[in-house]
């Protein structure tokens, strides 16, 4: 059940960005609110699911060239983390995720579009 104050916390694509143990990011994360008081919600979102655009906070983890390349095209297509971000939602990326975000990325020795 979401509750309208609770703090949304959503790791973004573990299935192709968690080469480094990155779930720690979401845990410790949620931990910290928790200690403050603060309800959350976490919640994984798989690369064949829609991300949802009404979370707080969007965790992207570090990959390996193939699966971040295709983390990016699915991003890209599915346009939810782009709409959160201008709505105002916190991006926390580190790694491969950090890459993402640029204009483009090489991975494979092939340059990639980024977000």
């Amino acid at each position: 059940m979401s509750t309208e104050s609770a703090l949304r916390l959503v790791w973004v694509y573990p299935d192709l960005l968690s080469t480094y143990g990155d779930r720690g990011n979401l845990l410790i994360l949620a931990r910290r609110a928790d200690l403050r008081g603060l309800p959350v919600e976490c919640s994984e979102v798989r690369s064949d699911q829609v991300l949802p655009e009404e979370a707080d906070v969007y965790l992207l983890g570090g990959g390996e060239d193939g699966p971040q390349a295709l983390a990016a095209q699915r991003l890209v297509s599915d346009g939810g983390l782009h709409r959160a971000v201008a709505r105002g939602a916190v991006l926390f990326a580190v790694c491969a995720g950090y890459q993402l975000l640029g204009a483009s990325f090489f991975a494979k020795g092939a340059r990639c579009a980024g977000l």
